[in-house]
């Protein structure tokens, strides 16, 4: 029996694997343990860095919730922060303005501790005498915008009365403020076709050169129709045979209605017109005066439409 076991286990230790190969050298086992301690480093550091990109992207998100948050302010709170600015601007400015004016009292002041009694006396004078130049200047330039003024308004007042277009009475205008002098009674001259109205009716104011004078002593009137209820009437020269250019009746429906011998004075009456030279409902005497051979509108006087009516 003891031999047959110590013989089983013999066997045993034969058929056994050799493991002696198997077991790492010193070398090995250093290797293996650097590559262990590198391993450990990397992930440490990887772990760095993911908490590095976490912390920074927690920082940009947390400005942009701020720059979102600031550009959505209301806009009434950033006038009302932009008035408070600008009021405490104003209030520097006065302060600034009031600094300087106690620093220029303060030099003076200091100026005049180191004057003389005499020369603080003349210093005191002189600025009192600046003071009433000044007050005198200033008193003075208001007397002159005061008499500007007034003289604008006279000016005003006597254009808006000199305007033709103002209301006047027909007496303010008489035949007899308008005199002419001696009645022609020469020969009659010849027609003086110098005009578009001479020539057309050369005729008519060749018959009316020998007729007597009518009109400031030396001017005859030709008259000619031009249709239903309508006339022409022109006065011609019977000493230079020069026809005047005014017309009345016809188109412009500026009638006569006086003149004199003796005067220069002519009346009508026609339609008002306004400035652009359109006719009005408001009817207006017109008064013309001879100068230089021609008949010169001297004032236009309005009709009120109850006279107008009336007459």
């Amino acid at each position: 029996v003891a031999a047959s076991r110590t013989s089983r286990l013999s066997k045993n230790q034969e058929n056994e694997p050799n493991d002696s190969h198997i077991k790492p050298s010193a070398q090995q086992v250093s290797t293996e343990s650097s590559i262990g301690s590198k391993t450990l480093e990397f992930a440490r550091e990887q772990m760095r860095i993911e908490r590095e990109i976490q912390n920074s992207n927690s920082t940009f998100i947390g400005q942009s919730h701020a720059h979102t948050k600031e550009k959505n302010l209301d806009i009434k709170e950033l006038h009302a922060a932009r008035a408070e600015v600008e009021a405490s601007e104003e209030v520097d400015a006065q302060a600034k303005a009031k600094a300087q004016m106690v620093a220029e009292v303060e030099a003076r002041l200091k100026k005049q501790e180191g004057m003389k009694p005499q020369e603080l006396a003349e210093a005191q004078i002189k600025a009192r005498a600046q003071a009433r130049a000044r007050a005198q200047a200033k008193m003075l330039l208001r007397k002159i915008l005061w008499i500007i003024s007034l003289f604008g308004l006279l000016l005003l007042i006597i254009l808006y009365f000199s305007d033709s277009n103002n209301t006047v009475t027909d007496k303010t205008l008489n035949f007899s403020d308008f005199p002419v002098g001696a009645v022609y009674s020469g020969i009659p001259a010849k027609l003086v076709r110098d005009s578009e109205l001479a020539n057309n009716y050369r005729t008519r104011l060749g018959a009316a050169l020998g007729m007597a004078p009518v009109f400031a002593g030396e001017y005859s009137q030709a008259f000619w129709g031009c249709g239903q209820e309508c006339s022409i009437t022109v006065f011609v020269n019977k000493r230079t045979g020069k026809v005047i250019n005014q017309t009345f009746g016809g188109l412009s429906d500026v009638n006569l209605v006086d003149f004199k011998l003796d005067s220069s004075l002519v009346k009508a009456k026609g339609p008002l017109f306004d400035k652009e030279g359109n006719k009005t409902n408001q009817s207006a005497m017109y008064y013309f005066r001879l100068e230089n051979e021609q008949l010169k509108l001297i004032q236009t006087a309005p009709i009120e439409k109850s006279a107008d009516t009336k007459s």
